[in-house]
């Protein structure tokens, strides 16, 4: 079987040394929202001669594990491994041998979820690897228990946990979701039928829908997060802030690695725009997710959201404004 191998992109920009040798290893949760920056902030981290993000960048196994809008996480792997049992000769195409390789190593995690925490800690025993993560969007729908399933798990390995947290102004974000599922294969009849609508109408259709509030619904996160966590444990960032030195630091400053300027030029996984989105759908989209607004800029500051979140302008009241 191909074995797929690490290597950096070309994009990636140089590491200087650090004259600081970091002491504690790291693991580090990732946890949405989807369309927030979160592939960037894998590339950067991989690249990093320091840390090891193991075989996937969405590992999917907590929220396939206890969510059931991802339950088709782990039906789809299984259908992968089948499809491969019935036609072997396909694995000799490296692609494919490499996608069988990672849906064998997440099912056996599925089947004994107490691997998750060895596999991550076989990769900090590494020489001179001193972080890992997981970066799965949809985490962000994962319940307090799960949270600190996970983190108790790392930290009885006496492993250091980290949590970081990007939100994305929920208009935009929905809409760049919506996108990005219109440029992948339709896997049933509904998905193809909801992509073969005008774009507008499938916006429309579906900014409402649970799996979309799984991962727009930040207050929610929020409040999960502000249970387990003090605020000062975690790093949450915004999306229109992340392509900065400042933000850069700002991660690097958390995770105790050695920063680099950003690669801000190397944007992944960017959907273009061909539309514009009517001021009332815009409206009705933010309405929707007023609750998301008002957690935002209670966490960050009203002022900060405003500045970066235009939609907030179309909320009446504007939340974090006294009546």
């Amino acid at each position: 079987m191909i074995r797929p191998t690490r290597c950096r992109p070309a994009h990636a920009l140089h590491f200087p040394k650090s004259e600081r040798t970091m002491t504690q290893k790291t693991f580090l949760l990732q946890v949405g929202a989807p369309k927030a920056g979160t592939t960037w902030l894998h590339s950067q981290l991989a690249r990093h001669p320091r840390c090891d993000m193991g075989f996937m960048k969405e590992y999917h196994i907590w929220d396939a594990l206890t969510l059931p809008t991802e339950a088709d996480f782990r039906t789809n792997t299984r259908k992968a491994i089948d499809n491969a049992r019935r036609a072997p000769w396909t694995m000799l195409q490296p692609r494919k041998a490499v996608h069988l390789y990672r849906m064998l190593r997440r099912n056996a995690l599925y089947r004994n979820p107490e691997r998750y925490f060895d596999y991550f800690a076989g990769l900090l025993d590494k020489r001179n690897v001193d972080l890992t993560a997981d970066i799965t969007p949809s985490y962000c729908g994962l319940s307090e228990e799960t949270i600190a399933r996970i983190r108790d798990g790392f930290q009885s390995r006496g492993i250091t946990f980290k949590l970081i947290y990007l939100m994305r102004d929920p208009v935009e974000r929905l809409w760049s979701e919506v996108r990005m599922h219109r440029q992948r294969p339709a896997r049933d009849t509904r998905t193809l039928q909801q992509q073969q609508m005008p774009e507008i109408d499938h916006l429309r259709s579906r900014y409402d829908s649970p799996r979309f509030h799984l991962r727009g619904d930040y207050h929610r996160t929020l409040a999960r997060l502000r249970a387990l966590f003090d605020p000062s444990e975690i790093h949450v960032a915004l999306f229109e802030e992340l392509f900065t030195p400042e933000t850069a630091h700002a991660i690097a400053t958390y995770l105790n690695l050695a920063e680099s300027a950003p690669d801000s030029e190397h944007r992944v996984n960017v959907t273009v725009k061909k539309l514009n989105l009517a001021e009332d759908l815009q409206r009705d989209i933010a309405l929707c997710y007023r609750d998301a607004y008002t957690a935002a800029a209670d966490w960050l500051g009203r002022e900060r959201i405003a500045a970066r979140w235009p939609s907030l302008s179309l909320l009446d009241p504007v939340p974090g404004v006294a009546a």
